[in-house]
């Protein structure tokens, strides 16, 4: 193989290595991360079909605490994926009408619905920064001790980012 005389080509090289390494580790954050997004979502749609299963329920003198039960699993599926039920659990009239309009809203985000009367509230820079993984902060951020978040022990021998320290620092308990 030639070597040039007056470019370090070990060095170089070695930079290219480490691009490699980087790029490999981001795609592999990358893909643990779609991978539990998908799992996520599928536990929460069985969820909702589970919901459907029982919206034939008969009525009783029991009504109210299958209402209740029915707004609360709204509400933590609703959390999980990021979908508004509120208005839906302080208006119910009725459990069948509630699980049709929350499958509705599920239905309209998985597909992206972009009609401006579906848009609730358009997500901040903040917000896209708050839903990251530990994975996706620590390839993004810079050292803490370079940020003057923390002192931590960093051998600064990774060169993309810092990335194993930071990741043990975002982590470990807060100190502040």
């Amino acid at each position: 193989m030639y070597k040039a005389e007056n470019i370090d080509t070990d060095k170089a090289l070695q930079a290219i290595d480490q691009a490699r390494i980087c790029q490999k580790r981001e795609s592999n954050v990358r893909v643990v991360k779609e991978r539990a997004y998908i799992e996520g979502i599928n536990k929460g749609l069985d969820i909702a079909e589970s919901l459907f299963e029982c919206s034939n329920y008969e009525k009783t003198a029991q009504e109210a605490t299958y209402t209740d039960g029915v707004c609360e699993t709204l509400y933590e599926l609703g959390k999980e994926l990021d979908v508004p039920t509120q208005d839906i659990r302080d208006n119910i009239s009725s459990v069948d009408e509630a699980c049709a309009l929350f499958a509705d809203r599920i239905r309209k985000k998985l597909t992206g619905s972009t009609d401006k009367k579906d848009v609730e509230k358009p997500q901040t820079n903040a917000d896209r920064i708050r839903s990251m993984t530990d994975e996706e902060l620590a390839i993004h951020m810079m050292c803490p001790n370079d940020m003057g978040l923390a002192e931590i022990e960093c051998d600064k021998s990774d060169s993309c980012n810092c990335y194993e320290c930071l990741l043990k620092w975002l982590r470990a308990e807060s100190e502040g």
